[in-house]
């Protein structure tokens, strides 16, 4: 029950970080990554508030820590600047209760 929480609240998180990264207009062979990264950077929120009882704050700036040298690396393919998807994975991932 555990792991389907938190692929659950990954998945619905990688669908609002499409639609907020349909808005910077990027390539389409950049929306997957956009996706996992929000599904990552979301996950680790959800697990540190529920699971290690961290408050929202600080758990939101670990997720957002955390997704900012991924979307470094995600970006090396795409020819997408990791802005758009850095900003597009962290709206999600700090905005969501």
């Amino acid at each position: 029950m555990i792991a389907a929480d938190i692929f659950l609240d990954g998945f619905f998180a990688a669908v609002a970080a499409v639609g907020f990264g349909a808005v910077s207009d990027p390539p389409m062979r950049a929306f997957p990554r956009i996706a996992l990264l929000a599904a990552v950077g979301h996950a680790l929120r959800f697990c540190l508030m529920h699971y290690f009882s961290v408050d929202i704050a600080t758990a939101s700036l670990f997720a957002s820590i955390s997704i900012g040298p991924f979307s470094e690396t995600a970006t090396s393919q795409p020819m997408y600047p990791s802005s758009g998807m850095r900003i597009a994975a962290s709206f999600t991932s700090a905005t969501d209760s």
